[in-house]
């Protein structure tokens, strides 16, 4: 697996006869400008256990992706709020007035209950990974909404007449777009897993 480990393939095919299946491939490993050649041969296999057995591979490599990334960008969302920096792009400073109220100067951290509720969801090779609707805080307010404004701002207009403008603090999106090619290259690991 370390050999092919990040490499493309740039040619592949397999042939079926006489209940025999042969797959031969060509891999170009980057870095390295090898060009590797892949082949194996599964004999006594007629057409559909091949079939069968490559879709329960290919399931099971891609829900193990799926577990991985959502487990990797959970664990990262979390600890971009904790330094402050989510995917490395630090929150707009919280106003004086908030930070007197609050005690602290930490945005996005109160009560710890938007931190708890960073979760995911894995159905097969599906993740969701961000709040669910139907969490709540202590004080009943639904947490999915918190998160949105916190993730893109808001301006609120108070009965008395006063404007609360809340800046945008990404804590999701940003971790999401740090982490994209590593979550390419989970998914190709996983993918290219399947020929061995």
């Amino acid at each position: 697996m370390n050999a092919l480990k990040g490499a493309a393939l740039i040619e592949g095919y397999f042939n079926v006869k006489q209940n025999t299946f042969i797959f031969n491939g060509t891999y170009i490993v980057p870095g390295e400008g090898l060009v590797k050649d892949l082949s194996f041969t599964v004999k006594d296999y007629s057409l559909d256990k091949v079939q069968n057995e490559l879709v329960a591979r290919m399931e099971k490599a891609l829900n193990s992706a799926a577990t991985k990334c959502a487990l990797l960008l959970v664990r990262e969302i979390k600890k971009g709020i904790k330094s402050q920096a989510p995917g490395g792009k630090k929150f707009t400073p919280l106003a004086e007035a908030t930070i007197e109220k609050k005690g602290s100067s930490k945005a996005l951290i109160d009560t710890g209950f938007l931190l708890s509720a960073i979760t995911q969801i894995i159905k097969g090779d599906v993740a969701f990974v961000g709040l669910l609707r139907g969490t709540r805080n202590k004080d009943g307010e639904e947490i999915v909404n918190i998160g949105a404004i916190m993730e893109f701002g808001a301006t609120i207009q108070m009965p008395s007449g006063a404007t609360i403008v809340i800046p945008a603090r990404p804590f999701l999106h940003p971790v999401m777009e740090k982490y994209l090619p590593e979550i390419k290259a989970i998914f190709a690991e996983e993918i290219l897993g399947l020929m061995h």
